[in-house]
């Protein structure tokens, strides 16, 4: 089972991110949009309880006083919405905290945990507008996407195509080999990482 929790800034508080990309937008030369929040969205897997997964969202993901949060519910925002998670494969930075706190509070049911932006784009933009805003300013295409409402979370309920798996055995490899072995297999690392 995946839980889902969205931390979002209190309305009456300044969603300071969201301030950021929206100058970012109008110095790409979009000027339709009037406002974007960001939120940060959590994903849990796993026989987690009701109890586990407020405490979760209220003594880990969320400050009392300048944020609010939705438990298993997406928000119903005004506005674009695009959420930007991570390519399957790619290691989220924030999910080892994750993990660790978990276990520092005791709560063994989560089994895997992933996390995403969610950016509400409100104002006057077309398509092609929110085209331009999502791939210069909120994926990173080599490590993101922007995510598709019934999108699989997490990997292993997701069907994989096309994808073949290459093992290479790299104790006894030389200098040469290993530099080579990086280039044909764009690993992008260099002897010492190789090493």
């Amino acid at each position: 089972m995946v839980r889902r929790i969205t931390v979002s800034t209190r309305p009456d508080f300044i969603d300071s991110y969201g301030e950021g990309v929206l100058k970012d937008i109008h110095d790409l030369g979009v000027n339709g949009v009037t406002g974007v929040c960001v939120s940060n969205v959590y994903l849990f897997e796993g026989d987690i309880s009701d109890n586990d997964i407020r405490r979760i969202a209220d003594e880990l993901l969320s400050d009392f006083v300048t944020q609010e949060y939705h438990l298993d519910t997406i928000p119903e925002d005004e506005g674009h919405v695009v959420e930007v998670a991570y390519n399957h494969g790619v290691m989220d930075p924030v999910e080892g905290s994750i993990y660790k706190a978990l276990k520092d509070m005791d709560i063994n049911s989560v089994t895997a945990a992933k996390t995403m932006k969610r950016d509400v784009i409100s104002g006057k933009a077309i398509p092609a507008d929110i085209d331009i805003i999502t791939d210069k300013l909120l994926v990173n295409k080599i490590i993101q996407h922007a995510a598709l409402p019934e999108e699989k979370a997490f990997l292993h309920v997701k069907s994989v195509q096309g994808v073949k798996r290459i093992e290479v055995k790299l104790p006894g490899l030389g200098n040469e080999e290993l530099e080579t072995l990086s280039r044909d297999r764009f690993l992008s690392l260099n002897l010492e990482e190789m090493r």
